[in-house]
């Protein structure tokens, strides 16, 4: 029986007036009923993207989490069909932090997306990472700041400075996603633990920084029992 279907169902039954409890049938019917979508928070243009996870801070020391969160998020991107014409191939960008050395840090992601014939750059910078409370228990979170830059239009375009709905100048120059998986005992894991705990973390950072870009629905009650958050 679908949703819908027991939503009706327990409405109907609350009339009949030999039944009792209709209060909480009722209650138990609203809360099958499906949760809102998410709206996406920024219309990203489908034109050829670059797609730079940087740690900056230096917090996280196997690079491979940062891979993995940056190709979680092409692949949401992807999936999403949010971006159709391609993305700027990570080979090329690490080619050219090689090359530009010490001075790569203080680069403009304008300057970096051009160099590489992107069209937009979706920027993350991990600010906040950590993986295990104490002993064999996990706790993985992630936070990142996330911005737009359209190299066409040479400007920052997400978060915008101005409010298109009052005009009011803003202030933020990113977007803070946070990423929170749930408390987990690995102690039989062993020593795949944190390699297993990192993987999981990265997976969802990454479609949780994608979802800024298209309509997406939260988790169902009855979701909530599968391993991940997705």
């Amino acid at each position: 029986m679908s949703r819908q279907a027991t939503v009706v169902l327990g409405l109907l039954l609350c009339g009949l007036p030999l039944l009792t409890g209709c209060n909480m049938l009722g209650g138990a019917a609203v809360a099958l009923i499906p949760k809102p979508p998410v709206p996406a928070q920024h219309d990203l243009a489908d034109k050829r993207t670059l797609v730079i996870v940087e740690d900056r801070r230096g917090m996280i020391q196997d690079p491979s989490v940062i891979r993995q969160v940056n190709a979680s998020l092409r692949q949401a991107l992807e999936e999403e069909e949010v971006v159709t014409t391609g993305f700027v191939p990570q080979s090329e960008l690490t080619a050219l932090e090689g090359e530009l050395g010490d001075a790569y840090r203080s680069t403009s992601l304008q300057q970096i997306g051009t160099r590489l014939e992107a069209d937009q750059v979706v920027y993350a910078e991990i600010v906040a990472y950590q993986l295990q409370m104490g002993g064999g228990i996990y706790h993985p979170a992630m936070a990142l700041n996330v911005k737009v830059i359209d190299i066409d239009e040479g400007r920052r375009v997400f978060p915008p400075d101005i409010d298109p709905e009052t005009g009011v100048t803003l202030s933020a120059t990113s977007v803070p996603v946070r990423t929170e998986l749930r408390v987990v005992n690995r102690t039989a894991e062993g020593a795949a633990a944190q390699s297993i705990a990192s993987r999981e973390l990265a997976a969802q950072a990454g479609l949780d920084v994608a979802r800024l870009f298209f309509e997406w629905r939260r988790p169902e009650p009855g979701d909530m029992l599968r391993d991940d958050q997705r």
